[in-house]
């Protein structure tokens, strides 16, 4: 009975393992390094210096991992207290990544629908397609009333007009004060106000890229209206030819006879001054 007694308080007996984990090719103290007893999960780090020390039994088995270094095993091969220095061998290897990506070009773009666009309060028969710009962010007009716009500070001449990829040279009315796209025809717009490819040209400030849509494809229909300034008109529907459609418009100024009867009343001589002008878009799909 004494000598089992004996065995098993050797059994049961503890001793302490301390010492310092290192890098195997460079010598360097590893820093948070684990050393886990599996038998009774219980797991201590390295210090600052690389230093651990844990209390283990003779059964306990020991291993010592780190992030990127292989894990080691440490046989325990006395029951006395020991210092050892484990020596961690680098395990980085890992298969090959490969990563790809698509560039996204990102423009700094704003953009009106036919829909918001026909929505925007206006004083003639339609809205105006360049003072509706003009409530875009990063937008201002150049004069009070006037359709010209200044993107971001730039100049009006800074601007490229495109319409259905066709660039415009003038695109206004009475000195600037109407704009020559007429809403009813108009799909979308897309303002560039900065990042745009240089595939546009040398324009500076930004490009305002105006859409046309296409004609109604399920059966004629029109529509008319008058305003104050003016009067417009569409007509849109498919052709006789497989696939096809077709839409037209068309606006009038009304103040041609006010500015007559102006010059008329002025006492200005033999002649009569009058101003007026009309816009007539067609697109065949």
């Amino acid at each position: 009975m004494v000598l089992l007694l004996i065995v098993n308080l050797a059994a049961l007996a503890q001793h302490r393992i301390a010492g310092f984990v290192k890098d195997s090719l460079s010598r360097k103290v590893l820093v948070g390094a684990h050393i886990i007893d599996s038998t009774s999960m219980k797991v201590v780090t390295t210090d600052n210096t690389g230093f651990f020390s844990i209390n283990v039994k003779h059964t306990s088995r020991l291993s010592v991992s780190f992030v990127g270094y292989e894990v080691q095993g440490l046989k325990l091969k006395t029951l006395a207290d020991t210092l050892v220095e484990i020596l961690l061998s680098p395990d980085n290897t890992i298969d090959e990544v490969v990563i790809t990506h698509n560039k996204r070009h990102t423009h700094s773009v704003a953009s009106l629908s036919n829909i918001e666009l026909q929505q925007l309060p206006s004083l003639g028969a339609k809205p105006d397609v360049m003072k509706a710009i003009q409530l875009l962010p990063g937008i201002q007009s150049q004069n009070e009333g006037t359709s010209t716009i200044l993107v971001r500070g730039g100049n009006p001449g800074e601007n490229l007009y495109l319409f259905d990829n066709v660039a415009l040279i003038y695109v206004n009315h009475l000195g600037g004060f109407t704009s020559v796209f007429n809403p009813d025809i108009i799909n979308s717009i897309k303002v560039y106000k900065g990042g745009f490819p240089a595939s546009y040209g040398g324009k500076l400030s930004s490009i305002v890229d105006i859409a046309q849509r296409e004609g109604n494809a399920n059966g004629l229909k029109g529509a008319f209206s008058i305003g104050i300034t003016d009067a417009s008109f569409v007509a849109e529907g498919p052709t006789k030819l497989k696939n096809t459609t077709f839409i037209v418009t068309g606006r009038k100024t009304l103040i041609d006879p006010i500015f007559a009867l102006a010059s008329m009343l002025s006492g200005g001589g033999d002649y009569i001054l009058s101003y007026g002008f009309h816009d007539i878009n067609g697109k065949f799909t």
